[in-house]
């Protein structure tokens, strides 16, 4: 659901909601990116239901394809939260998430290139991640 229906229809805020850099599975076809959120209230306590999956076991990659990003559930003040279940937030903290990253299909090795620079471009792959999950970057 989009943050601005969610804010017109709960007394919450939308603090952040961008894609989880790092977070795809690697490979000739990465996986789907993860998103990182941070969502609080208008001052009120208030009560979340997770239904978290993928925290404690990432999506699997194919065919040589790397494991994406396992997610995680927490509070901007540092307290992990579990995965399942009724949490209570505090009017003054927000609840950070996490969410996983699909796993790749395929050999890093064999991504064209051409791919591998744009995301490096867009900032959704960083350099350490792009050397040590693809190799040389060399068109």
């Amino acid at each position: 659901m989009s943050s601005e229906i969610v804010e017109t229809r709960a007394p919450v805020v939308v603090w952040k909601k961008e894609l989880r850099r790092d977070s795809a599975g690697p490979g000739e076809h990465r996986g789907g990116l993860g998103q990182s959120l941070e969502i609080g209230s208008t001052g009120a306590p208030f009560a979340i239901s997770a239904m978290f999956d993928r925290v404690d076991n990432p999506a699997k990659g194919r065919d040589g394809g790397g494991d994406g990003a396992a997610g995680s559930v927490g509070l901007a003040s540092g307290k992990a939260l579990a995965a399942k279940g009724i949490q209570y937030i505090a009017g003054d903290d927000r609840v950070r998430l996490e969410l996983p990253g699909g796993g790749g299909f395929g050999a890093g090795a064999a991504r064209d290139r051409a791919r591998l620079a744009d995301d490096l471009a867009d900032q959704l792959i960083s350099p350490a991640a792009a050397d040590r999950d693809y190799g040389e970057r060399k068109p």
